[in-house]
This record gives structure tokens, sequence and C-alpha cells, in this order.
């Protein structure tokens, strides 16, 4: 048995587990007992955030010399967001490249600008989760040392995007004179890459990292209204980390949409608030499944059927 089925099978069998531990007349009871109000909060900052991040996309763009209208820019952005979902590891945003490309986009532009992206929000997302971590477990629910810790990561994020072509060039082997390197058939296309990875950190960078600030920002509100359907009456600060590591642990490519991990991630640490089990796994499998899922679906629908209402 290879180490990667070994991975994805500890996946299912944490997500069994947590599963054959739960009373599901508890959890049945939980969702019925929502609050409906909280609920359409959550499902509005969740379509606010794709439809930011399709016009970040599209910023983005016309910052490197392409025009692509915000309805393929959209499309790009909300189908790999439900591929996403749907494979381990997130991999399916990935298919970003290949929506890029067939609208104009290079390869090395899309595939430069997809990675520069997923850095860039998987940097904002560890730096509130070390926070979070620093309030919780360091310094005894102190706001100062979080709110320094999400100071210095957010300013370390504008240097590393501005100073991006010094890490290629430390991370890049020394070509000159080196004749088994200029002979390899990837060093070409390395340096390609790297000289779009360069021009995009350059040209969008900033804007990036500005814009996926404040769609954090909006995952944050989004979480928030979840817990208040929930009725959790706990430190709002809690539940913004076992968020944000949650999301961290289910990008680990152990199971398809991080189930399991993720459902572990909110146990341990809202557990720790006194939250119960039924409710912690009720509320990850909203986040996670129900509404993780069915809005990037309801919202590629809509996409495929502007599409074809526009062909006709």
């Amino acid at each position: 048995m290879s180490w990667r089925l070994s991975i994805r099978i500890l996946g299912v069998v944490l997500l069994a587990g947590i599963f054959y531990t739960i009373r599901w007349s508890e959890v049945a009871g939980i969702l019925l007992a929502l609050r409906l109000p909280c609920l359409f909060g959550y499902v509005l900052c969740y379509g606010a955030f794709l439809l930011i991040r399709s016009g970040r996309l599209q910023l983005a763009l016309a910052k490197l010399g392409y025009e692509l209208n915000y309805h393929n820019c959209y499309i790009a952005t909300v189908e790999p967001a439900f591929l996403g979902v749907a494979t381990p590891g997130r991999l399916g945003e990935f298919t970003k490249v290949g929506h890029l490309h067939g609208k104009g986009i290079s390869t090395p532009d899309a595939i430069s600008l997809v990675l520069v992206e997923r850095l860039i929000d998987l940097w904002i997302l560890s730096v509130f989760g070390l926070a979070g971590a620093v309030y919780i477990f360091l310094s005894a629910g102190s706001l100062v040392a979080a709110g320094l810790v999400v100071f210095i990561g957010i300013l370390l994020g504008f240097l590393l995007v501005k100073k991006w072509n010094y890490l290629l060039r430390v991370c890049s082997p020394s070509m000159t004179g080196n004749h088994w390197l200029n002979t390899q058939p990837w060093t070409e296309r390395w340096r390609v890459l790297s000289g779009a990875l360069e021009r995009v950190s350059n040209r969008c960078g900033s804007l990036l990292l500005s814009i996926g600030l404040f769609c954090v920002g909006l995952s944050f509100c989004q979480i928030l209204f979840l817990a208040g359907a929930f009725g959790f009456e706990v430190d709002p600060l809690i539940v913004l980390f076992a968020y944000a590591t949650s999301t961290l642990i289910a990008i680990i490519p152990i199971s398809v949409g991080g189930l399991g991990t993720r459902e572990a991630s909110y146990l341990l640490i809202m557990q720790q608030a006194g939250i119960g089990k039924e409710q912690a796994v009720a509320f990850s499998l909203i986040d996670g499944v129900i509404f993780g899922v069915g809005i990037p679906f309801c919202l590629v629908l809509l996409a495929w059927c502007w599409g074809l209402v526009r062909r006709s």
C-alpha cells in the first residue's frame, strides 16, 4: 500500500471515528433550531466573498495587460472554487489555469497568478491562525499580543510581495557558466515561469494581498454569522481561530474536501471553549459541506445558465 493511499485512508478513518461517537439525533435537533436570519447573513457573506474574488481576478489581469470581462472572471473563480471543495487539498482550484489560458492568458502568467493568489491567501490565514494560537494558548487572552502578530504578519506579507524577485534569485540555481544546467529542458521553462512570477508579484502582489485581507474579513463575518445561528456564547475570537486553523488543515491533501481533518480541528478547539461535540461537528458540516459545497454549486449553475442565455 502506497503512503499516499495510507494517508487518505487515515482521513476516512478519522471521519468515521468522529461520526461513530456522535449522537445524530442531537445533531438533527441542533440543525432544526438554527436561527435563519443569521444563516441568511452567512450565505450573503459567502456570495459576496466569491464575487469580490472575481473582481480581484479581473483587476489583477488588467494590471498584467489582459482585458477579461467580469463574467469570464466569475466563471474562472466560481467553478474552480466548487472543484476545490470537492478535491483533496483543494487541488481543483488550479483548474483556474485552464480557464484563464482558454481566454487568451499565457500559460506562465496564468500559473503564476493562480500560484501567487493561493500563496497570499494561505499566508493571510496562517497569520490569523498564529494570532489565534497566541491569543488562546500563549498570552492568556491578550488582544494586544494577537494584534501584534497580525500587524507583523501583514507587514511581512507586503514586504515579501515587494521583494519576490530577490527570493526567486536566491531560490533559483546559478546557471551562469554551468553547461549541464543550461542544457536541461526544464531550465528555459523555469526562466520563463520565474519571470512571470516576478511580473505578477511586482504588478499585482499588493493588490492581491489588500483585497485578500478584505476577503478574509468577509469570511470571518460569515463564520460569526454561523456562530450566531448556533447561539454560541463563547469568545468570538476562539471561533475565528477554529475556522482559520481548520481551513488550513483541510488544505492538506488527506481527504476529499478536508473531510475528517476539518471536523477534528473544530472539535479540538471548540471543545476547549466548552462547545459540545455535536455542536462542533454540525458547525463543521454546515460550513464545509452543506453550504461549503452547496453555495459554490448553485453559483456554478447560475453561471452556466447565464452563459446559455447569452449564447441563445
